[in-house]
């Protein structure tokens, strides 16, 4: 109880604490949005500022790029005027500036279009050789704009050429972008006179050849040149203008023509090394190789590379034979097809069974694969088989490599065996009910074996397989009735047959499945059999 009124109480205290009231809530958002709407004003107007900066620059940029480009061909060109020697960007021509361009062969003009506020520039489509064949500067010629839409005026003055007295032209723009402070650029270009008559030339002159020593002078008019076999002596005399083929080029006509050189000799079933073809100085007879020289091209020329299944032998390429390689393996058989078809020597193999590798040996029946080699077949048995008789229980057990071993519950002697002999190619011995086979002092009860061939002691009689186990329902010293047998084959590496024990209380079955012997009826469990080395 007392518990319970001091939690009433300390909830009246948690209910009784003041929090922000109305106003001062109010007056708290008043000042943060001063705050942010002050700041957003300040970034607003710098980043204004900084675009319109940027603005400006990039306007400016754009003048002086059309300044400099009018200022280099300016100083390499004949210009044109309406208005006798004073240059004036305005005038009849409605602000061009007209010229012909030395360096391109080419008429252009730079004209103000003050409609869209930029400078562009007309380039006639065809050449010229002078400033004659411009016609009027409009008609076949295409217009590229070289600014932007912010030239707001351009000013252009000047005088042409006149002897010992090179002209000049000074030009200037007034840039405005957007809303803006205008901007002048300008610049001033001096002009040159290319007067005096070009010097004479040989015409025509071929390609891969070299002019004859002194045969560029002592000439006054411009004159053919010719291709020559040898040049004239003196050298320099009359005629001029020869020319001689460069090494590795011929005279056909007046031209000079490649001296085509090849391999000769070539061998069949071989191609040329790539490179080896080009840039001999002469006929060449073809090598026969296995390997191309490295790098590509280098000496020796015309290598021939032997196609494949071919081998250089001397300067020709001959078919390749290869064979399987190593000692014949023992206790195995070549693979069919295994020594034919191969693209190089390959060493012998043995294997369990065939692939499609070459030069495979597989090893014969009754052999396993050992090491690399075919060794005989051993039987190694696992598992076991349990009965169940009056007497007790029996086991038939494996016992690994070569033995399998009988067992009596009831009976002390120590087990009893079936071998199998890799040397006589023969099971021996047996398993019995008891631990000696075949006492003398037994009292006629039934007994349930397994016997091996060779077994042919006192009164059990020898039988004629020696891979069959036999299966005998014996009572002392006498037969009853044989059981059946299994063969187990470790040569042909197979198991048939059955042994079926009958009488005592329960009948028995012992069935080979695949390699297993499976105990049936009064019996019970598998003994799996294998064969290998």
């Amino acid at each position: 109880m007392k518990q319970k009124i001091e939690n009433i109480l300390k909830k009246k205290k948690s209910l009784n604490r003041k929090g922000f009231s109305l106003p001062e809530t109010l007056v708290a958002i008043l000042i943060f949005s001063i705050v942010m709407t002050m700041l957003s004003g300040s970034f607003a107007s710098f980043l204004k500022v900084h675009i319109a900066e940027k603005n400006n620059q990039k306007a400016l940029e754009g003048a002086q790029y059309a300044l400099n480009l009018m200022e280099k061909t300016i100083r390499t060109s004949v210009l044109s005027t309406t208005n006798g020697s004073t240059l004036v960007f305005a005038g009849a021509d409605q602000g061009k500036i007209k010229l012909f361009d030395n360096s391109q062969s080419k008429c252009l003009a730079y004209l103000y279009d003050s409609a869209e506020m930029k400078i562009k520039m007309l380039t006639k489509v065809t050449s010229d050789v002078d400033i004659d064949g411009c016609g009027n500067f409009s008609d076949g010629y295409v217009t590229t704009d070289l600014t932007a839409a912010n030239i707001i005026s351009v000013a252009a003055d000047g005088k042409v050429s006149s002897v010992g007295d090179p002209g000049k032209i000074s030009i200037s723009l007034t840039v405005k972008e957007g809303n803006g402070q205008p901007m002048v650029v300008g610049t001033t270009a001096s002009l040159r006179a290319f007067d005096p008559a070009p010097a004479p030339v040989c015409t025509a002159q071929p390609a891969n050849a070299t002019m004859c020593d002194g045969d560029s002078i002592g000439f006054f008019l411009d004159t053919s040149s010719t291709v020559v076999d040898s040049c004239s002596s003196p050298l320099g005399s009359n005629p001029k203008c020869e020319f001689k083929c460069n090494a590795g080029y011929v005279k056909s006509g007046n031209s000079c023509v490649p001296i085509i050189y090849t391999c000769i000799n070539y061998p069949s079933h071989a191609s040329v090394c790539p490179a080896d073809i080009s840039g001999l100085v002469a006929n060449q007879d073809a090598i026969a190789v296995n390997t191309c020289s490295v790098p590509q091209g280098s000496d020796p020329k015309c290598e021939y590379k032997c196609d494949t299944g071919y081998v250089a032998v001397g300067n020709s390429c001959v078919l390749q034979t290869f064979s399987c390689t190593g000692s014949i393996p023992s206790n195995a058989t070549l693979c069919a097809g295994d020594d034919t078809g191969l693209s190089t020597d390959q060493s012998r193999t043995s294997v369990d069974s065939c692939t499609a590798a070459k030069c495979e040996y597989a090893c014969n029946a009754g052999y396993g694969l050992s090491g690399g080699a075919c060794l005989e077949n051993n039987v190694y048995f696992s598992g076991f088989i349990e009965r169940s008789t009056g007497y007790g229980s029996f086991w038939y057990s494996g016992n690994g490599k070569n033995s399998m071993t009988g067992m009596r519950s009831d009976y002390a002697y120590a087990p009893t065996e079936i071998r199998y002999d890799q040397a006589l190619k023969k099971f021996t011995g047996g398993v019995y009910a008891f631990g000696v086979p075949f006492e003398d002092d037994c009292n006629r009860f039934v007994s349930y074996e397994m016997l091996s061939s060779d077994l042919s002691i006192g009164r059990v009689p020898s039988h004629s397989d020696n891979f069959t186990l036999y299966g005998d329902n014996w009572t002392c010293g006498s037969i009853n009735n044989t059981g059946g047998g299994i063969k187990i084959d470790p040569v042909g590496e197979s198991i048939s047959g059955q042994i079926y024990f009958t009488g005592g209380s329960t009948d028995v079955w012992l069935t080979p499945s695949g390699n297993s012997i499976n105990g049936s009826g009064g019996a019970w469990g598998t003994i799996n059999v294998e064969f290998k080395p």
